[in-house]
């Protein structure tokens, strides 16, 4: 059952990042409640030692998640100073990206690919 929360709880957030909100969405990302609700499930799992193997690699991609947001929140403040046209290339930049990213035959999901 956790493997369906965690890819529900991974899907949310890709699902932020691909609708390529405004910097100012980003800023403001708040995680759900049930995302909430499982990571203090998780941590306090760990706290009694009694997560399970795959619990503890779901908490370890919570956590590289919740790293990955922080940056992302930090950056998408940083703009302010930015004019309107360097925003626009960022957007378009980040767009690009994706897009190349996900057009490979058989793309390789292994955590070398993250880091």
């Amino acid at each position: 059952m956790s493997n369906v929360v965690n890819y529900r709880v991974c899907d949310e957030i890709i699902n932020f990042i691909v609708s390529f909100p405004p910097l100012e969405q980003i800023a403001a990302f708040q995680p759900s409640a049930e995302a909430c609700q499982r990571l203090a499930e998780l941590l306090y799992k760990k706290q009694s030692d009694t997560l399970s193997l795959v619990e503890k690699q779901e908490l370890e991609q919570f956590l590289f998640i919740e790293h990955l947001m922080r940056m992302a929140k930090v950056r998408a403040k940083l703009p302010q100073e930015l004019d309107q046209a360097e925003r626009k290339n960022w957007q378009l930049l980040s767009k690009k990206s994706l897009n190349n990213a996900f057009s490979a035959d058989e793309p390789d999901y292994s955590l070398n690919n993250f880091i």
